[in-house]
């Protein structure tokens, strides 16, 4: 990741930018970060990677996805009884991903899923 913009965002801000930015940008705690450019091993790995997934899951009802599907993974959890606090999810563009179910979108978002099945990659 690079440096953060210096500005605090609320998530909701940052997916409204998000749709109209001409660069993936990842979240985390109110701060947005621009993304890397990826290199030509990378993403041969990673067209490795999503083929592969893509085969392993197939008849099983679940889909392999790529960086173009963008995820949020919610902060820490709490304790009982407290919420989480404002601006501590965190929302990228992993490399592949899994979904197991229907889609949900995160927050009415269209290109961001909160539900994937498997790690980040």
């Amino acid at each position: 990741m690079l440096q953060p913009d210096q500005q605090f965002y609320r998530v909701e801000e940052y997916l409204w930018e998000e749709q109209r930015s001409p660069v993936k940008r990842e979240y985390y705690r109110g701060q947005v970060y621009a993304m890397s450019e990826g290199s030509l091993n990378h993403s041969l790995i990673v067209v490795n990677l999503t083929s592969e997934l893509r085969t392993l899951l197939r008849g099983s009802g679940c889909r392999a996805f790529n960086s173009d599907l963008k995820v949020a993974v919610p902060g820490k959890p709490r304790t009982k009884g407290h919420k989480r606090l404002a601006g501590e999810e965190f929302l990228t563009y992993p490399d592949a991903g899994i979904i197991c179910s229907q889609a949900e979108y995160y927050k009415g978002d269209n290109y961001t899923i909160a539900n994937p099945v498997s790690r980040l990659i």
